[in-house]
């Protein structure tokens, strides 16, 4: 845990550089573990958990701090004070220092201070705001990656995915369909592969229900306490590389009512996949209205929405219930994020 405390101290003196903490920046994969436990806080209170979101629990963290010369301080070298927006970190603290020294009441003037004693005035902010995400994390949480560990060594290799989701009139997320097929990856193939889900609108058990349609069996399922579920399925032969493609479907219920996060994707793993598509089906009383497609090498950064020049928005069909993407996963050569993301509002 104080080396998990040490990585959150690292990255907020990392993000406090050049521009500060921006929705660009956080959306880079330095950044993850950051905005990980930023999202572990958000799902506990049923929030979105956007970049935006993410920004926005930073900035009420780093509020809460009760010192007013270590809150103010480090809001401003991280550019969460709408009154220092500069684009580098010596305009910021320029800006600040300059406010206080030129300030009315005498209560904000003994706030002055040199670069030096600001400086570490913001690294004690800095421990202060990393210690309270050490509070609220979730040792057994996973909720920015759900591809298979390095401990899961599996002989099946899934080529062919569709995902198929189905919203209800408040945006959450009632069902999803998976169609699949699987291709053995050398002889005498384990017929048992895992395959993981994380609901990321809520953060608690008991809201993930797996069932095996056809071609596959459910053998065993783990979940933590944030609701993170390995499920471990079996397929009905043993395969080898010679028999081609396999056909498996399961589908999973969701009990949930808070409105779905905004973003669906499948991990890609070369150089096996072939093709992976995805459908959105909503109620016609909860629509986006806008959505887009991501491949990505981190999901986080699925959430920030392209610009137009880019190409990559997505009609909103049949009033905007329905949405797809077809993807050639062929051309991907590392691992991958593929999926639609989209905007409630």
């Amino acid at each position: 845990m104080d080396d998990l405390r040490t990585t959150y101290e690292a990255l907020l003196r990392e993000l406090r550089k050049g521009a500060g903490c921006t929705i660009q920046k956080l959306s880079e994969d330095k950044y993850s573990e950051l905005v990980l436990a930023l999202r572990s806080r958000l799902l506990q209170t049923g929030k979105p958990i956007s970049l935006e979101s993410c920004r926005n629990e930073l900035q009420a963290i780093a509020k809460s701090l009760e010192e007013r010369r270590i809150r103010e301080s480090f809001l401003a070298a991280l550019r969460l004070d709408s009154r220092y927006q500069a684009d580098t970190l010596l305009g910021r603290r320029s800006a600040y220092l300059s406010s206080i020294e030129h300030a009315a009441d005498a209560e904000s003037r003994k706030l002055r201070a040199d670069i030096r004693t600001l400086e570490r005035r913001e690294n004690k902010g800095i421990e202060m705001v990393a210690r309270a995400l050490m509070d609220d994390h979730v040792s057994d949480a996973n909720i920015g990656s759900l591809a298979p560990t390095s401990s899961d060594q599996v002989d099946l290799h899934l080529t062919r995915k569709s995902h198929t989701h189905f919203y209800s009139e408040t945006g959450s997320v009632i069902r999803s369909e998976h169609r699949a097929w699987t291709q053995a990856i050398s002889e005498n193939a384990n017929p048992r592969f895992p395959i993981y889900y994380q609901l990321f609108s809520e953060n608690r058990r008991g809201l993930v229900d797996i069932q095996p349609l056809y071609g596959c069996k459910l053998v065993s399922l783990e979940e933590t306490s944030s609701g993170t579920v390995k499920a471990i399925l079996e397929i009905f032969k043993t395969l080898t590389p010679e028999d081609g493609p396999y056909p498996i479907a399961w589908n999973i219920n969701f009990r949930s009512e808070n409105r779905a996060a905004s973003h669906v994707r499948w991990t890609v793993k070369p150089s096996l996949a072939t093709s992976s598509e995805f459908h959105l089906v909503f109620h016609e009383a909860c629509v986006p209205v806008r959505a887009w497609w991501f491949s990505e090498p981190s999901d986080i950064r699925a959430q920030i929405e392209p610009s137009e020049e880019e190409g990559r928005h997505l009609p909103l069909l049949d009033g905007g219930r329905y949405i797809y993407k077809v993807f050639d996963a062929k051309k991907y050569d590392t691992l991958t994020y593929l999926g639609i993301a989209y905007a409630w509002e």
